[in-house]
């Protein structure tokens, strides 16, 4: 419409628009709000002076008629006036050219201004009766030349109708903020936000000979994680897919936060359909003789997300500055996440698991409880931790033929096996509560404790995590070790526990090493406390 139609025909929709504006209701007006943004933008945006000067005042009606101030600083008064008066003679069958002659040659306004003022002068008197029933009318606009225009007798007001009323009751409504009328320039961009996971993949497959390549894989990556969220209806056909493209996708572009966007979704996703994406996908591709020690660690570290947000931990924020085990920063996040200290959070697992085996005849105490129970989320690992996380993992990295040739061929043995004892932990930490909690820690227990000696300080740290997290999570397992009934299931003895921890605690050249096997040596307590 802005291209083709002529001006005379453009600004008589622009005094068409104000003319309805002035007479529509408060509903009328929300609902062709939409409409209305989005052609005083379009104005806007336009080249020609006059088209602008005619979107400014259309918007500045739309304020008022939805109770708001709003006044252009760009609008002077000498362009308000001449497309008020041109608006006048549009109204009256002219056009813009014989307004202009006639402002010309008689060198003063319309007359319609001055019978405008007589009539408000004479309304206010009007109003001043006791006896008069008609409501206070509005305070007189600049668009007043366009509404009544054609009307210039001094015969009093006809009595207003109930949509004027409501019009006018809406004055007494609060002052609502402004519309943004700003363009948010979705217009210019490459390509729209994807609305499904197909359009994020075909954004994602994006070659590089594509001259838009680049802001196509921005937007992908910033809508990804919200997408998948969002769980669409595609997601379950799509899901090892664009889990594939996720965890391989190369920064040709040097992306801002690349690293921590891809990282994100691909946790997402994992969460969202852990059987297709983990046990189909993840764990497969972890073995992959391809794969380098950095995708290994993002398969454990999409595997732990996913573990934690189903055990219902709160999702970590997303951080503007990037990753923390972003390579531009040269950190690297444990694995458990835990804090400052690595043996804060097994410690006080400990306390606990030691206070129910020193209670005086172990007996829950029923009874008033003096304050409300904090609301949890749900724990959806448990129904998943075993089959889909924990032993597909174990399984093959302890006795499968891929497992055995990664540690047979891989530069860094010690390191995928700390990281592997590391992600096992957190799963037994995620199904503690659910039934899945006491065979996962046996089994932790059972693999982790043949490393409690081994060369590698490293190693050894995993090991007493792995050991400490098994028997704080889960106190049925240190039954089970106090007990001896370990028979089949590899737990060490008794004494060959509290010997190995005792003297790590107190030689171990290792401190981080030596702070554990103390906290491991106080959870299983001697015989005589039992006994």
């Amino acid at each position: 419409f802005l291209r083709g139609a002529d001006r005379p025909r453009r600004r008589f929709v622009a005094a068409v628009v104000a003319y309805a504006l002035q007479t529509a209701s408060r509903d009328a007006v929300e609902a062709a709000t939409p409409a209305l943004l989005a052609g005083v933008s379009l104005h806007l945006d336009s080249s020609r002076p006059d088209d602008r000067v005619d979107a400014m005042l259309v918007g500045e009606a739309f304020a008022r008629a939805t109770g708001q101030d709003l006044k252009f600083d760009g609008l002077t008064d000498e362009a308000r006036s001449a497309a008020h008066q041109g608006w006048d003679w549009c109204e009256r069958g002219g056009g813009a050219d014989t307004a202009e002659e006639e402002t010309t040659a008689s060198g003063a306004p319309h007359d319609d201004e001055e019978t405008n003022g007589q009539r408000d002068e004479k309304h206010k008197k009007k109003t001043k009766r006791a006896d008069h029933p008609a409501k206070k009318k509005k305070e007189a606009d600049p668009f007043d030349d366009v509404v009544l225009s054609g009307s210039e007798s001094d015969e009093e007001d006809p009595p207003q109708s109930a949509g004027d009323a409501e019009s006018e009751s809406s004055d007494t409504t609060p002052d609502y903020e402004p519309y943004d009328l700003a363009d948010d320039g979705l217009d210019l961009c490459a390509a729209p936000p994807p609305a499904y996971l197909r359009d994020l993949l075909k954004l994602l497959k994006t070659g590089r000979d594509d001259e838009d390549a680049r802001d196509k894989q921005r937007i992908a990556l910033d809508a990804a994680e919200a997408l998948i969220r969002r769980r669409p209806a595609d997601l379950a056909d799509v899901a090892v897919e664009l889990a594939r493209n996720l965890l391989h996708l190369p920064n040709h572009f040097e992306l801002a936060g690349f690293a921590q966007k891809t990282q994100r979704a691909l946790n997402a996703l994992a969460a969202a359909r852990p059987v297709e994406v983990v046990s189909t996908y993840l764990v497969r591709d972890f073995f992959d003789r391809e794969n380098t020690i950095a995708k290994r660690e993002e398969v454990l570290r999409a595997m732990v997300a996913a573990a934690r947000e189903l055990a219902g931990y709160a999702v970590p924020p997303l951080t503007p500055s990037g990753s923390s085990d972003d390579a531009s920063t040269g950190k690297k996040t444990h694995l458990l996440a835990l804090d400052d200290d690595p043996t804060q959070r097994t410690t006080r697992r400990a306390a606990t698991a030691r206070e129910l085996l020193e209670a005086p005849g172990r007996t829950r105490r029923w009874g008033y409880r003096r304050a409300a129970v904090a609301p949890t989320a749900p724990n959806r690992f448990g129904d998943v931790a075993a089959r889909h996380f924990f032993f597909p993992l174990l399984r093959e990295f302890v006795a499968g033929k891929d497992g055995r040739r990664l540690l047979k061929f891989s530069n860094f043995p010690t390191m995928l096996t700390c990281r592997v004892l590391d992600a096992l932990a957190v799963f037994v930490d995620c199904a503690a509560p659910t039934p899945a909690g006491p065979p996962l820690a046996a089994h932790l227990l059972a693999y982790s404790w043949h490393f409690a000696t081994a060369d590698d300080p490293a190693l050894r740290t995993a090991a007493f995590v792995a050991t400490l997290t098994a028997l704080s999570s889960v106190p049925d397992v240190v039954d089970l070790v106090l007990s001896g009934g370990n028979a089949g299931l590899g737990l060490p003895a008794y004494r060959e526990l509290k010997a190995v921890a005792d003297r790590a605690a107190d030689h171990d050249p290792d401190p981080s090493v030596r702070a554990l096997a103390a906290v491991v040596s106080r959870t299983v307590p001697s015989r005589e406390l039992l006994w």
